[in-house]
């Protein structure tokens, strides 16, 4: 008897290792092909590829056409289902392949109108085969369905239960566009500034800068349509969360000219500041063929390079966030939703109706009224039993009122041979706001804020939601492109940029969604402090973590602590004392000071706005940018508890919120100082779209790490203030590139977590440890400079 059941326990072993060993090589079956030979049907002549040390394809071409054809096939091999997530979120496709739960953002997404705009720009470019960005473009697509027909496709798709389709030429255009929705922070803010005003008035507003400059349109809302407002801010907000894929969000750039460098050569600077995902946002690759060569950032099914550069030039993009996203009013004939003003009549609204494919269910249909400003919000972003009745809400946004020549621009600006050219290139630049950054070998620093920027009658704050009923509030059309904000060569030697206001051109004030500035002040602080700058000290400055706002606000709190606190806390107390403002790793004063702001916005604003709301709005950008405004402002109408009988002054509000938040610290940190340490509680996961589900979590997604960094910050590391304790990490630079002239075949830079999107490849986290421990790595322009070389050879098949 013991026999049979040993017998049956060996046959059970050996078929679970049988299992195992069928799965561990199935899994490997997909992995990348980084040496050897692959024949691929599509090539023209050979293409030789070099990998270095961390994957990044150096790609040898005798054609335009097999260079970019190569550039997509390597890139599909690594990074197919990140590509293929990009092109579902773009164009509202995810419910087919992850169910019902995302239909609604499928909804919003399409609402938006990028496949829409795919579709349209796809059929003009097509128009144009004679244009020189044709060719290329082309090619990539035929490298990255070559691999779909050919290649094996990672267990993602198997999990999913899909294989994926030809990527087209709209599907380029769409993604492209969805670069841009990281910009729509007006769906956000403008109807929180609306709904803030309508419930507690215009003082309200001033502490957020929403009416330091403009005029606001006087909509006499009553508290439904306060309501109303609040639900699609918080609509807007839960589609951001949703998203599988990161979109941009912010960065920090600089140029240094050679008059302040070491070497005596231009200086560039960059990191993008993008929500964390796995794999990375970037994909790095380095093509040359005859009359060309270009080390380059490449987004998933973007055919050009975004950022890069070569020996001759190179350029660095940041947010330029000026207001290209507007909401208007819309008055509604109470006879029927399908009529509205239209400044002396009614109007018939046009309808488009969008179909959406439900895994496991039927198809469901969705009729969306729009007009000459866009679509209707309460089509998609409320249920109609929030649309205050006699009004609806449309979004005018600049994807959906142009045709686009991105195309054209991204192709220029990687092919530009001066910095003429490279201009013309970049002012092509058009549903995108871009702050580009220019530095070459000839010893020019150049900015230019690309994109066009919408021109509003003056009496107009755009702001806020504008009244879509009369004719005096339309667009008026766009500024040309040489009243732009833009710097070249300027006198003191250096350019940045950090998503912060520009200056005016012309007394022009741009109207947008600018950062605060500490950023952009800090660097500009940090360069201009001496003359001798190489790629080694311009370190220091990308990975600077010092707050001058926060350490300014430490003591201005300290002097509004009570006595008993000061005696009861006095650790807590010496810490913030001693504090510069450092969010390092092993800083106890960054923990501490944390917890403080949230007591202190919680105190502030969740009487007036209740515990929801009040939460919402401590996250949401306005608050962030704005804290020391607010905290300064003794005036503010914030400060008062509206609960109470008697009118509180900041100075009560300050002494009850920092005993809360001493009191809340000591009773979660405990009395060892080693856990009170920032690093402890500030943490990084890299979260892969399939790893948002346990247990694919342990497969898929990379870290948790502690990372050092904070809000505004240079190193930005985004947390949202909570009672929590713990900060989690949701965005931060995407990458780190610096780059000196005087060596452009020898630059550094760091992704956060790899090349590859493959869970086993060795690439596919190889540089997630270097990225929190600070450190960089090189690119190359050159062979003989790699630590480590595979060779991979693709050849043309049949």
């Amino acid at each position: 008897m013991k026999k049979w059941i040993f017998r049956i326990l060996l046959i059970l072993l050996v078929l679970m290792l049988a299992g195992g060993l069928g799965l561990y090589f199935y899994l490997r079956s997909s992995l990348p092909v980084y040496e050897g030979e692959l024949r691929v049907s599509g090539l023209q002549a050979p293409v030789k590829v070099v990998f270095d040390e961390f994957a990044v394809p150096h790609i040898h071409a005798k054609n335009e056409q097999d260079a970019y054809f190569a550039l997509g096939y390597l890139q599909a091999q690594e990074r197919l289902f990140q590509m293929e997530m990009l092109r579902r979120v773009a164009e509202g496709r995810l419910a087919e392949i992850l169910g019902e739960d995302l239909l609604e953002v499928d909804k919003m997404m399409r609402f938006l109108g990028m496949k829409a705009m795919g579709e349209r720009n796809a059929k003009l470019f097509m128009q144009h085969k004679d244009a020189r960005y044709y060719p290329a473009t082309m090619a990539y697509l035929d490298g990255v369905n070559a691999f779909i027909r050919e290649g094996k496709f990672p267990v993602e798709f198997r999990l999913l239960g899909f294989e994926p389709q030809p990527f087209e030429v709209k599907d380029v255009f769409s993604i492209t566009a969805y670069m841009a929705f990281g910009f729509t922070s007006a769906l956000t803010e403008d109807p929180m500034a609306t709904a803030i005003k309508e419930r507690l008035g215009e003082a309200y507003l001033s502490d957020f800068r929403w009416d330091s400059l403009y005029h606001y349109q006087q909509l006499h809302a009553g508290r439904e349509e306060t309501d109303y407002f609040h639900h699609i801010a918080m609509a807007k907000k839960v589609l951001d969360e949703s998203l599988p894929v990161p979109f941009w969000e912010g960065s920090n750039s600089w140029a240094i000219s050679g008059k302040k460098s070491k070497s005596g050569s231009v200086l560039l600077g960059n990191d993008t500041h993008i929500p964390y995902g796995q794999p990375a946002v970037w994909y790095e690759a380095y093509l040359t063929y005859p009359g060309f060569s270009m080390y380059g950032y490449y987004l998933g099914a973007v055919p050009h390079a975004i950022i890069g550069h070569n020996e001759h030039h190179g350029w660095t993009l940041t947010i330029f966030p000026v207001d290209q996203f507007d909401l208007y009013r819309e008055k509604i004939d109470p006879a029927g939703k399908n009529r509205y003003w239209h400044f002396d009549h009614w109007q018939d609204f046009e309808h488009r109706q969008e179909i959406f494919h439900v895994k496991g269910q039927h198809d469901v249909a969705v009729d969306i009224r729009f007009n000459e400003h866009g679509p209707v919000v309460d089509d998609v972003f409320a249920s109609t039993k929030n649309v205050p009745e006699g009004s609806a809400l449309t979004l005018w946004w600049i994807v959906n009122h142009m045709d686009t020549r991105m195309m054209e621009a991204l192709y220029g600006i990687n092919h530009a041979r001066s910095m003429e050219a490279f201009e013309e290139s970049a002012s092509h630049i058009d549903f995108l706001g871009l702050n580009v950054v220019y530095g070459d070998k000839d010893g020019n620093i150049a900015f230019w804020a690309c994109g066009k920027i919408p021109r509003h009658p003056e009496d107009v704050n755009s702001l806020q939601i504008i009244d879509g009923s009369k004719k005096e509030n339309e667009l008026l059309g766009y500024y040309p492109f040489a009243k732009n904000p833009h710097i070249i060569n300027p006198e003191k030697g250096y350019i940045v940029t950090a998503n912060n206001a520009p200056a005016p051109v012309d007394s022009i004030v741009y109207t947008g969604y600018y950062a605060p500035g500490y950023r952009a002040r800090r660097i500009e602080d940090l360069i201009a402090s001496h003359n001798d700058w190489d790629i080694e000290s311009m370190k220091a400055v990308q990975l600077d973590v010092v707050s001058e706002r926060d350490a300014r606000l430490t003591r201005f709190l300290l002097s509004q602590t009570g006595e008993e606190d000061r005696q009861t806390y006095a650790r807590q107390i010496a810490w913030l004392k001693d504090w510069d403002g450092s969010y390092g790793l092993h800083s106890k004063a960054a923990t501490v000071y944390t917890r403080i702001v949230y007591e202190i916005l919680h105190a502030t604003l969740a009487d007036e706005l209740g515990e929801q709301d009040g939460e919402a709005f401590i996250r949401a950008f306005p608050v962030r940018q704005n804290l020391e405004k607010l905290l300064l402002n003794a005036a503010s109408p914030w400060w008062d508890d509206v609960h109470t009988q008697v009118k509180e002054s900041r100075g009560d509000i300050l002494r009850k919120a920092l005993h809360t938040a001493f009191a809340e610290n000591a009773a979660y940190y405990g009395e060892n100082p080693a856990n009170w340490e920032w690093g402890k509680h500030h943490t990084l996961e890299h979260v892969h779209p399939v790893g948002r589900k346990k247990p694919f979590d342990k497969l898929f997604n990379v870290g948790p790490f502690e990372i050092s960094g904070g809000l505004e910050v240079v190193d930005k590391q985004r947390f949202s203030y909570n009672p929590d304790g713990e900060y989690k990490v949701t965005t931060g630079p995407s990458m780190r590139y610096l780059l000196d002239f005087a060596t452009p075949a020898l630059t550094q830079g760091i992704l956060p977590t790899g090349q590859s999107g493959h869970f086993m490849s060795p690439h596919y986290d190889d540089q997630a440890e270097m990225f929190v421990r600070n450190q960089y790595r090189y690119h190359y322009l050159r062979e003989k400079d790699m630590k480590k070389q595979q060779i991979l050879v693709i050849t043309p098949g049949e």
